[in-house]
């Protein structure tokens, strides 16, 4: 789901890229091509590159339903598993596995006879035994190593310490004199010697370690601002016009109402009922798992014969709910994603073809700029498909839900599904207060900290200086 989303995902902004070039070019130039009467070929064109982020659109949907459709139908499946206890039985055998195979490992460490008893007191006695160790002559040489060795018996240490390559590339190969030694206040004394480049080397590798992660800080900084250059530039264009005109950003959007935007919906209406089905069908999957799940709990109080036999039947009603979820969820996320995206694309295509027939004047007023005018197209119409797209999607779902989940509790417990139903709302405002209290009380605690940042801060500057100094 992730690697088709993100192909789908790439499309869809490089057709969007090529529409609002589109834009940008006719707006740039509409003297030009009002004079030449062009309007309608570059209506095509962006006509063009609307169908291409429609099909996109409707792709992504798509696959981000299947992928969720898979995954909730695994997951039932898996319970319809645990009802048969297979896999704790499947857990089960292995930790027996595993025991068998620790406990024979133990065993034979137990059994083993050593070769040396250190409690056995047979054998050879030493009449004369020291324990002294001597050393001769800080050895940092392999000859030193032992007294007489021959070439050939070094160059065999040395392979075998896996060091022959490494001596072969160095500049006198056997002969090269490795000793370096002292303290470490000696060593540094020599500021040309291998420990004091050494330790040099050091420094130098955590200073850039530091200033790549600093260049990191910085492009991250530059790609976000980057990212969408005609969205950012629109909203500071839009701020400072509003700031030189004294208007508040509240005042620069009056309210549309809501039928007014449900009116452009009209010709999707049938995609929105079909998406509206699948969306309710999702929705009562969750309710009706609960039903089952108390059924399975309830089976497992029954006699074995009769056990057996229920445990097999909702098991395979799991499956089915999955089944259900497998073929809902896309057809929900599908439905709801052509419908939004033929929203906006039909959206977008009146828009401009009602700029391309605009007077000349009505484009050199400084809020009816290229840069305003592509932003708008592409945020307010993206805007404006939550009415058709996710949101809605999400809003029917959820609101099925909570319907069949209200149905089911009442004809389960009349007498404890109002008590429920009542304590929710309380629930919710003890959390609204507990969150209000602990933001209210980290403000004052950021307040009262600051005199003692500001002296702390003064202080480091005042340390720099002397230091400077």
């Amino acid at each position: 789901m992730s690697i088709v989303m993100a192909k789908t995902i790439s499309h869809g902004q490089t057709a969007y890229s090529q529409a609002a070039t589109v834009v940008e070019q006719t707006i740039g130039s509409i003297r030009t091509i009002a004079s030449f009467t062009g309007e309608m070929e570059a209506i095509t064109k962006y006509d063009k590159s609307l169908n291409k982020a429609y099909k996109s659109g409707v792709r992504e949907g798509l696959a981000a339903g299947l992928g969720y459709g898979v995954f909730i139908c695994v997951i039932f499946c898996s319970y319809a598993l645990a009802v048969c206890s297979l896999g704790q039985a499947s857990s089960c055998l292995r930790a027996f596995a595993a025991g068998r195979v620790a406990g024979f490992k133990l065993i034979q460490i137990i059994n083993r006879k050593p070769e040396i008893d250190p409690y056995d007191t047979t054998g050879r006695k030493l009449d004369d035994f020291h324990g002294d160790i001597e050393l001769k002559d800080e050895p940092v040489n392999i000859a030193y190593g032992k007294d007489g060795a021959t070439v050939e018996e070094i160059r065999a240490a040395a392979d075998l310490a896996n060091a022959a390559k490494f001596i072969d590339k160095l500049p006198q190969g056997l002969d090269t004199m490795v000793g370096e030694h002292g303290t470490q206040l000696e060593l540094l004394q020599d500021p040309e010697g291998a420990y004091s480049q050494l330790i040099r080397l050091q420094v130098l590798n955590k200073e850039s370690e530091q200033l790549a992660i600093d260049d990191d800080d910085r492009s991250q900084v530059t790609l976000d601002s980057t990212r969408h250059p005609i969205a950012v530039n629109f909203v500071k264009t839009s701020l400072a016009e509003s700031t030189s005109l004294g208007i508040a950003p509240s005042q620069m959007a009056p309210e549309i109402p809501l039928c007014r935007l449900a009116y452009f919906t009209k010709p999707e209406i049938p995609i929105l009922l079909l998406g509206s089905i699948a969306a309710m069908v999702s929705g009562v999957i969750l309710p009706i798992y609960a039903v089952i799940f108390s059924s399975i709990i309830k089976t497992f109080y029954e006699p074995a014969h009769k056990l057996r036999k229920d445990s097999d039947f909702w098991a395979s009603m799991c499956v089915v709910l999955g089944v259900v979820s497998s073929l809902a969820t896309p057809l929900r996320t599908y439905f709801f994603a052509v419908a939004g995206c033929k929203l906006i694309k039909r959206m977008r295509l009146m828009c401009f073809e009602t700029l391309v027939h605009m007077e000349i004047g009505w484009f050199d007023k400084t809020e009816n700029s290229v840069g305003a005018i592509t932003a708008r197209l592409s945020a307010d119409a993206t805007s404006v498909r939550s009415l058709t797209g996710d949101t809605l999607a999400l809003l029917v779902h959820n609101s099925t839900t909570a319907i069949a989940g209200l149905v089911i509790s009442f004809q389960a417990s009349w007498q404890l599904a109002p008590i429920i139903l009542v304590m929710l709302p309380l629930l919710g405002m003890s959390r609204f207060f507990h969150t209000k209290f602990l933001s209210g009380f980290s403000e004052e605690a950021e307040v009262s900290s600051k005199p003692f940042l500001m002296k702390k801060n003064q202080k480091k500057k005042k340390k720099r200086k002397s230091e400077r100094k």
